[in-house]
């Protein structure tokens, strides 16, 4: 045996003396018997479960055959019900040991050396002591088996242990109150997880944040009392928790907090990245180590973290995560998403959503859910704006001191998220922001947005490297010593180091493979990728559809989604989901699943054949489009349609996703989707018409607010000059916008004389459409540009004479913001002119109009 490790469940030693089995029931169900987790596939059927915790709840832990036949079966009479009974009891012995369950002269016991967490938890809490009651609430993981949230007979029981653990936590708070003020935090925190209505708990974490100098994390502690208070009893804060609060917003502000250490927020965050909250240490990677630890103890700056796939790049930053929590760091962690199309800042909203949903806050609260276009406003002005409401996000989210921000796959992120990380890595130069970021070094193209990202940051010496290598046969020994609880033999290593080269996720895969197959020196297959569908066809067809379909839908997954798209009945795809899970190639998160690693992934999803991946591909489109919100979820339909060939229901969800891109501000994400739907239109031989128009005009303008001007030209002009066999044709406001649309690119040319051709061809359909009575709408767009043209020209007389034209025009049709446009433009021509006293009335006009939603200071910066 290796000195210091834990003897293998199988040893002699553990045969001789077997370990007695512990009952877990605070929380979800599960037993441990060896050592070893009993996986949730052994519990076929739900009856032994019931009787495991029938008896391991009841006094002296035995129960008479009456007693639980009449629980368990109460419509059965005492034969029926005896049958049902042996059967249960037969399953469960076979599960647990025989020596654990004993049924004798019709009594069911549980052997006095089994651990029960219920049995224990209240014996620490009768103790009382500070150490009994640390080891009651470390016991306490939830309600008494929440996985059966319906059980009425437990209903009194989960009160009790719930009320023990409450009255354990408060009176532990208390004990650390003088000596520890981080633990008294943490602990009162738990308390209010589970009765978030115990108002003195609110109070003395209120206190406690305040003695910490975390006077702004008090008052918002304030805001969650009232929110809880209302949401569950209907009631408003007692005088004594609004005197506290009156307290401490009359007190002055704190000082610098002390760093703080939130373990807890790291361990879910290393079960989501890593499936764990205890990964294996890492081997080979000390110079790295220190690197990180160095950089997160700063609290700022950037990290990427840059290697093949399966090199550990994952590991090493959720390892920086740990470092910068200890220092006092705030989490976050997003992720790139491939297969989901390319919504813009993807990772971000990953991040956001996730931090909310593990703090119970509303969705809400993510600067992307609630940020708004401003009307008038330049796309350039409207990013600017979303990139700082970001920055205050983040700032709020640190509570005066740092946040570390983990994106994994930033090689699959979309440009807009690229932007966003730039944007963030030169805030990290004065705001506490550590940003550490993975990516795939294959993916890295010179002149791809990733390219030009890194060679950004370089230049401006915004980030440090740390670009992992593999494994040294030394360090793959100590991996697959960590993976094995014990020594491999050499012929064992040369063979896995031989296949994996010192590829960390490589080895891990194969030593899994020679484990599962019953020896050391199993056969492998020569590909690695080909190991991994090795080790998934041996766990059964049902686990390999299921996990086929998954691979299908992408890195992450929803159960019910795949489910229909396997076309697996609900309890066999459970089996097959909980044997992908025991078998670590999928990991649980949130009431999601994900791919524990992405080779895993790319590994099934390469192996299909072109007739099987067009047919999935097809049922996962298909399953989407019953389960999700198609308007949000147009991305993934778009994707998964054209993937299977069906090209004429991608094309509406691909003009859906744009102008979801659109409103989101992801302009680049837009343009692609749009050239995607017009090659669909051009595939299905589509006339032009008023869907080909719509992609074209908003192409167009994306492409001028990128400045990609000579292709928006492009487009526009096409849009303008469209006709159909049947000879329909855009109107003329249609093609009046489009030249518009048309000059404003050439204006940004530096092209006028054109730009000037093009204003008059637009306003000359817009004259001859023009009545008496009415005049269109477009007639006041291209006024104010034409007095745009004007005032770049220095022509300000005639930019003045335009301003007042088009600001008529918007008074006949009595729109604010075109009011607002004119005001601006005769304020710009009057302090080009030197009139200041006349543009300043002008701009206070323009202000009346608009509530100051456009600045003229802004609009000299547009037009210089």
């Amino acid at each position: 045996m290796v000195p210091g490790r834990r003897p293998r469940p199988d040893s002699a030693m553990n045969k001789q003396k077997p370990q007695p089995v512990r009952i877990y029931m605070l929380g979800q169900f599960a037993v441990e018997r060896g050592g070893e987790v009993i996986p949730s596939t052994a519990w076929k059927r739900r009856r032994p479960v019931e009787l495991l915790a029938m008896i391991a709840l009841s006094a002296g832990r035995i129960r008479h055959r009456e007693e639980v036949i009449d629980r368990l079966w109460p419509d059965k009479d005492l034969e029926a019900g005896a049958n049902n009974l042996y059967r249960a009891v037969h399953d469960l012995r076979r599960i647990v040991g025989e020596e654990t369950v004993t049924f004798d002269r019709g009594v069911v016991g549980l052997a006095s050396d089994a651990f029960v967490d219920v049995e224990a938890f209240e014996q620490a809490v009768a103790s009382g002591d500070p150490a009994s009651l640390e080891e009651a609430v470390g016991l306490y993981r939830g309600e008494l088996l929440s996985d059966d949230p319906y059980a009425s007979d437990l209903v009194v029981r989960r009160e009790s242990l719930r009320q023990r653990f409450v009255d354990a936590g408060l009176q532990l708070a208390q004990h650390h109150r003088e000596s520890d003020t981080t633990k008294q935090i943490s602990m009162l925190r738990r308390v209010l997880e589970v009765d978030p209505t115990i108002q003195h708990a609110h109070r003395s974490l209120m206190q406690a944040l305040v003695a910490s100098g975390r006077r702004s994390d008090a008052l918002r502690q304030f805001r969650e009392c009232v929110k809880a208070l209302r949401e569950h009893l209907d009631a408003e804060p007692s005088p004594e928790t609004l005197d506290l609060h009156a307290k401490i917003k009359a007190t002055p502000d704190e000082p610098a907090p002390a760093p703080r250490d939130d373990s807890a927020a790291w361990n879910q965050l290393a079960r989501r990245m890593l499936g764990t909250d205890e990964p294996a240490p890492l081997r080979g990677r000390s110079e790295a180590l220190d690197h990180v630890r160095t950089l997160a103890e700063k609290r700022r700056g950037v990290l990427l973290i840059i290697g093949e796939a399966g090199v550990g790049k994952t590991r090493l930053a959720v390892e920086t995560s740990r470092f910068a929590s200890q220092a006092g760091s705030r989490l976050l962690a997003g992720a790139g998403y491939d297969f989901e199309g390319t919504a813009p800042y993807t990772p971000f909203v990953d991040a956001w959503s996730d931090y909310l949903r593990r703090n119970d806050l509303s969705l809400q609260g993510s600067p992307f859910a609630t940020f708004e276009p401003t009307q008038g406003a330049s796309a350039q002005e409207d990013r600017l704006r979303l990139f700082q409401t970001v920055e205050r996000s983040l700032a709020e989210l640190a509570a005066g001191q740092s946040a570390c921000l983990l994106l994994e796959d930033v090689h699959l992120a979309d440009e807009s998220s690229l932007q966003l990380v730039h944007h963030l890595a030169r805030t990290a130069t004065h705001l506490p922001l550590l940003l550490v970021l993975t990516m795939r070094e294959e993916e890295i193209r010179v002149g791809q947005p990733l390219h030009r990202l890194i060679s950004g940051l370089g230049r401006e010496r915004l980030a440090s490297r740390v670009e992992l290598r593999r494994l040294e046969r030394t360090e793959t020994r100590e991996l697959i010593s960590d993976l094995l609880d014990t020594e491999p033999n050499e012929a064992m290593l040369d063979e896995v180091y031989r296949l994996s080269e010192g590829n960390p996720f490589y080895t891990e895969e194969l030593v899994r493979a020679m484990r599962e197959g019953g020896g050391e020196t199993v056969a492998l297959p020569g590909d690695v990728l080909a190991t991994v569908r090795h080790r998934v066809s041996r766990l059964g067809r049902g686990v390999e559809r299921l996990l086929l379909s998954a691979a299908v839908v992408g890195q992450h997954f929803d159960f019910e989604l795949v489910c229909r798209a396997a076309g697996i009945e609900v309890e066999q795809a459970l089996e097959a989901l909980e044997l992908g899970i025991e078998n670590r190639l999928i990991a649980e998160e949130d009431h999601q699943y994900r791919f524990r690693h992405a080779l895993t992934r790319e590994a099934l999803y390469g192996g299909l054949t072109h007739a099987r991946r067009v047919y999935l591909h097809r049922a996962v489109a298909d399953a989407l489009e019953k389960a999700v919100d198609q308007d949000t979820h147009a991305e993934n339909l778009a994707f998964h349609h054209q993937a299977a060939g069906q090209i004429d229901r991608a094309l509406p969800f691909l003009l859906a996703a744009a102008k979801r891109a659109m409103s989101r501000l992801g302009y680049g994400e837009a343009v692609g989707f749009f050239e995607q739907a017009l090659e669909l239109m051009d595939a299905l031989g589509q006339d032009p018409g008023a869907e080909r128009l719509e992609a074209l005009l908003a192409l167009g303008s994306m492409r001028v607010a990128l400045g990609d001007l000579d292709d928006a030209l492009r487009d526009l002009r096409t849009a303008a000059e469209l006709e159909s066999s049947d000879g329909w044709r855009p109107s003329v406001m249609q093609r009046a916008g489009a030249l518009r649309l048309c000059a404003l690119a050439l204006i940004e040319a530096g092209d006028l004389e054109h730009a000037e051709s093009t204003l008059e061809e637009a306003l000359a359909l817009l004259t001859k459409e023009a009545t008496p009575d009415s005049e269109p709408a477009e007639m006041g767009n291209v006024l104010y540009l034409f007095a745009q043209l004007r005032w770049h020209q220095n022509r300000h007389d005639e930019a003045y004479d335009y301003a007042e034209q088009c600001l008529a025009q918007a008074e006949k049709l009595d729109e604010a913001v075109a009011i607002a446009r004119g005001y601006e433009m005769l304020a710009l021509a009057c302090h080009s002119l030197g009139e200041w006293r006349k543009g300043t009335e002008f701009e206070e006009r323009r202000q009346g109009v608009s509530n100051g939603a456009l600045d003229v200071a802004g609009a000299f910066d547009a037009h210089l």
